[in-house]
């Protein structure tokens, strides 16, 4: 999958996924399935990472297959924390900045991406 593709994925996809996991209450039912989510998605991506590791780096299913899943828990773990400051703080005020920063937190795995390339090149 090339770079140009990645980036799509991380700036459009995160964000949307983003915005999909916060677009409810924060209610306690919404916080554990986000801890939940955030949980499954942690041990499915090791799983496959360290579960299959004799393909990782050559089957690019169970490569790729992995990082979602990290990623994806990385997502219900932002949007989790989002949830807890709009419970803890509600207004129109926390509900903004939670929704800028998490968005904005979504993309991170994408400049530790880049740098790993610049770096290895």
């Amino acid at each position: 999958m090339s770079l140009l593709a990645v980036f799509l994925v991380v700036f459009i996809g995160g964000p949307l996924v983003f915005r999909l996991l916060t677009r409810g209450k924060p209610d306690r039912r919404s916080l554990r399935a986000l801890v939940l989510l955030a949980f499954l998605c942690a041990v499915a991506g090791m799983a496959i990472r360290y579960g299959v590791a004799q393909y990782w780096g050559e089957n690019l299913l169970a490569s790729m297959g992995a990082i979602a899943c990290i990623w994806l828990g990385w997502i219900a773990v932002l949007a989790f924390v989002a949830q807890v400051l709009r419970r803890a703080y509600p207004g129109p005020v926390t509900q903004r900045w939670t929704n800028v920063l998490g968005i904005l937190a979504t993309t991170l795995p994408w400049f530790g991406l880049i740098w790993a390339s610049t770096v290895a090149a």
